[in-house]
């Protein structure tokens, strides 16, 4: 990952998320904690990694969140208090393989998806209800709905008591208002 300064247009920092005790596959997607000092990574290889982030000092990876399954996570994002994060995730492409265990058959989409919430400061993990796999999820200004989208269209969770509400129509961009 490349930091630039806004202003200059010039390379601030670098950051390698790629090697041991780090990410192998693809990275997804990259968010700043609130307080920029943190940064949260989503890769294919299944993992979402918290890094130490500091200009001008080597990107350390702070904490692995474990996944429990083989697939792939999507995206992650910090909350705006940054004590949580959520993360999106679906399940590996399924792949038939013959007997030398190479692949002969493969479809990209999975059957389930995930909604993780993690919280920073009671170590806790809630997953939202199974769906179909997800691409995105993201947090609320207050914290307390998430909004995720799939390949079946976009919901919002509400955290709190637990209602879904089904939106209609699907998007390739999406946020909350302020």
């Amino acid at each position: 990952a490349i930091v630039w300064n806004l202003q200059t247009g010039e390379t601030q920092d670098q950051c390698s998320f790629y090697g041991r005790d780090r990410h192998w596959e693809p990275v997804n997607s990259v968010d700043i904690s609130p307080d920029g000092t943190r940064l949260l990574t989503a890769s294919d290889d299944g993992t979402t990694i918290v890094w130490a982030f500091e200009i001008g000092k080597a990107c350390e990876p702070q904490l692995i969140l474990p996944q429990h399954w083989d697939g792939y996570v999507s995206s992650a994002m910090f909350s705006a208090d940054g004590r949580r994060a959520v993360t999106a995730m679906g399940e590996e492409a399924m792949g038939y393989r013959g007997p030398r265990g190479d692949v002969s058959a493969q479809s990209w989409e999975g059957i389930l998806g995930f909604v993780m919430v993690w919280d920073f400061e009671s170590k806790t993990l809630r997953i939202l209800p199974e769906t179909d796999p997800k691409n995105f999820a993201e947090f609320s200004m207050a914290g307390n709905r998430i909004l995720t989208r799939s390949v079946s269209g976009v919901m919002v969770w509400n955290i709190d008591n637990g209602t879904v509400l089904e939106l209609n129509g699907t998007t390739g961009a999406m946020s909350f208002s302020p």
